[in-house]
């Protein structure tokens, strides 16, 4: 993922920002607090362990592991829908950066849960 300056997110991050944010007449979000899980955890190199402890994220590890292979399963499906004016090849590449990068992360903590998941999906999705 080319993230420019350490920290900061490329076009892929941003397109991926307007590809989710969905308004609809008469619908009103509650109050509510963002996480960057997955950008901030790439800030600290992909060091998980590290990444928990100093955010203090211990007791919630395991929805932050599992929201972290849901990234990874989501890059997948968004590389197929290219945002209106951005680039396909520029597009697909960062999200397979930023997958292949989520999934080493994901793998230093749980191989066999984490390649588990991805048989799973492409049995789910017949690619085996």
């Amino acid at each position: 993922v080319d993230r420019g300056a350490k920290g900061t997110l490329g076009p892929a991050a941003v397109n991926a920002g307007t590809v989710l944010s969905v308004t609809a007449s008469g619908w009103r979000l509650p109050p509510m607090d963002w996480v960057w899980a997955a950008s901030e955890l790439l800030r600290y190199d992909g060091d998980f362990n590290q990444y928990v402890q100093s955010r203090d994220l211990v007791k919630q590890e395991g929805i932050v592991f599992r929201h972290l292979l849901r990234l990874i399963l989501l890059c997948g499906e968004f590389s197929q829908v290219v945002p209106i004016g951005a680039d396909a090849g520029q597009w697909r590449d960062e999200l397979r950066d930023l997958a292949e990068q989520l999934t080493e992360c994901c793998r230093q903590i749980d191989p066999e849960s984490t390649d588990s998941m991805l048989e799973m999906s492409r049995a789910a999705d017949g690619l085996e």
